[in-house]
């Protein structure tokens, strides 16, 4: 078929923000690749203040050659081959630039490292939250978020209701401050953590001796 060729990869691809936000236009972008770019099997599209993530699974000879034509007013800013993110990578610059899925996929394997540590899980679920929300999906962010341990909670790691604020304003924004709602001093007690975070000095020893 026209504009297919080879195995199926994966791509993510950052584009322009002509102006969209999460609730209004995620699904609709979504639909729109699914219905008129035969060459992708799967995508998820994620909208930020400043860009716009298509995740994509395809075959296509040119994928962003096909996203020009079905998305006006956005151009491609740079785009990934083939790349999952893990660390060390700084899952805090991540954060900084509302790139949430990418440092989910980065805290998985922190996670696993850590022994499944309730704590790596709490940011875990956090980012990936964020990243639903930016997919317009609020009710899939909010059951995310349900699933934090509420050991963490009761132990100060995090203040769930700013949690819940912040995931709601990036459904309506594209972007927020997930890191604020966490007690940096407790992150950065975390080993696996305090290599991913600006963590001060003093923590980041703490952490080493965990």
């Amino acid at each position: 078929m026209a504009g297919e060729a080879g195995s199926f990869r994966r791509t993510l691809l950052f584009l322009s923000n002509p102006g969209l936000k999460p609730w209004r236009d995620a699904q609709r972008l979504k639909q729109a690749i699914k219905e008129r770019v035969p060459c992708v099997r799967s995508v998820n599209v994620r909208i930020s203040r400043s860009h716009i993530e298509v995740d994509a699974i395809h075959n296509c000879l040119s994928i962003e050659g096909e996203l020009d034509r079905v998305l006006d007013g956005v151009e491609v800013i740079y785009y990934v081959l083939d790349k999952k993110a893990s660390g060390p990578v700084s899952v805090e610059g991540l954060m900084g630039e509302a790139r949430y899925w990418e440092a989910h996929e980065a805290l998985e394997d922190i996670y696993y490292r850590s022994g499944r540590d309730e704590r790596v899980r709490a940011l875990l679920i956090a980012a990936a939250a964020a990243a639903k929300a930016q997919e317009g999906l609020i009710d899939g962010a909010r059951r995310l978020l349900g699933r934090i341990s509420r050991s963490v909670v009761a132990e100060g790691l995090l203040d769930l209701d700013c949690l819940y604020r912040t995931v709601e304003s990036v459904w309506r924004e594209g972007s927020g401050d997930i890191l604020a709602c966490f007690e940096r001093s407790k992150l950065c007690g975390v080993k696996y953590l305090a290599e991913v975070l600006s963590c001060g000095g003093e923590a980041a020893k703490e952490a080493s001796r965990d």
